[in-house]
């Protein structure tokens, strides 16, 4: 089980450029979005001493694992925001993710980290594939030295009916010589 607030897929839209931002400790820790120190009048304000944010206060998973807005219920006015206790009991909840989650390092990207976890995927993904390649090498090396070893064994036995073929006829032929008749 784990949790969104350790994930590095947790993130904010930004309300000025619509992107989905990492989001940092504190949010992670207490629920307060971030807060930045730009003039941002006309911005939703947060539920904490009317401080103005640039970030929408509904947390959004990058990885599209859970619709964790969706665990927030509806407000009667939509413009204000989420109370810092609901938010931070979504993201701190415990949740089976086994494809989405990976664990938050600061200073990356959501899409950062989605190209971790992909590139960890296709370096297990080459190991398996080496693995599988070796396994079939050495197979197919037991069945050449089998097929060889077959090999070996059926030239003795054909070498073996031929001498007793041999050692046949000329047993025969010894014969008819012996009673001086050929036909």
């Amino acid at each position: 089980m784990v949790k969104c607030a350790e994930c590095g897929f947790l993130t904010l839209r930004n309300l000025f450029t619509g992107q989905l931002d990492e989001v940092d400790s504190d949010f992670r820790a207490t629920g307060n979005p971030p807060q930045q120190k730009r003039d941002v009048s006309g911005l939703q304000q947060t539920m904490h001493d009317s401080v103005r944010t640039p970030y929408r206060h509904i947390p959004i998973c990058f990885a599209r694992a859970y619709p964790l807005q969706d665990e927030l219920p509806n407000l009667a006015k939509p413009y204000l925001d989420y109370p810092t206790d609901m938010v931070l009991e979504v993201i701190s909840k415990d949740r089976p993710c086994p494809d989405g989650y990976t664990k938050w390092q600061q200073g990356f990207t959501p899409k950062e980290h989605r190209e971790m976890l992909d590139s960890q995927k296709m370096l297990q993904w080459q190991a398996e594939r080496e693995d599988a390649d070796r396994a079939w090498r050495e197979r197919q090396d037991r069945l050449a030295d089998e097929r060889a070893e077959n090999r070996h064994w059926r030239e003795i036995a054909i070498v073996g009916v031929l001498v007793g073929g041999a050692a046949i006829v000329a047993q025969i032929v010894a014969a008819f010589i012996e009673r001086g008749s050929w036909f």
